[in-house]
């Protein structure tokens, strides 16, 4: 879809939240967007979900590997934008298997 046509049928499915929102009410917005305009997921990715023990905590992850190749394979850390406000594994996981696909 031209990026022109995508950006007037964001807006039009999904109106604009007046200058204010809530951080709350903007992920909402930014999820409902990503599952109304993501891709059919991407066969030939294997996906794991995985957790990274961090001091206190752990952080959700997921480990996108190309089904077709065993052993060893090179390692991108790809971390989303949304100045920590928007966006999660869900929203960028259709970005991600794409990267994996493009990444030779």
């Amino acid at each position: 879809m031209h990026p022109c046509c995508y950006y007037r049928a964001v807006t039009e499915a999904f109106p604009v939240l007046v200058p204010n929102a809530d951080a709350q009410a903007v992920r909402q917005r930014f999820s409902n967007v990503a599952k109304a305009y993501a891709p059919n997921p991407d066969e030939r990715v294997a996906v794991e979900e995985i957790e990274i023990p961090l001091e206190g905590r752990t952080l959700a992850a997921r480990l996108y590997r190309p089904k077709a190749v065993d052993g060893p394979l090179p390692l991108l850390v790809y971390f989303h934008g949304g100045g920590w406000v928007v966006g999660d594994l869900d929203t960028h996981d259709p970005r991600a298997r794409a990267t994996m696909c493009w990444t030779r």
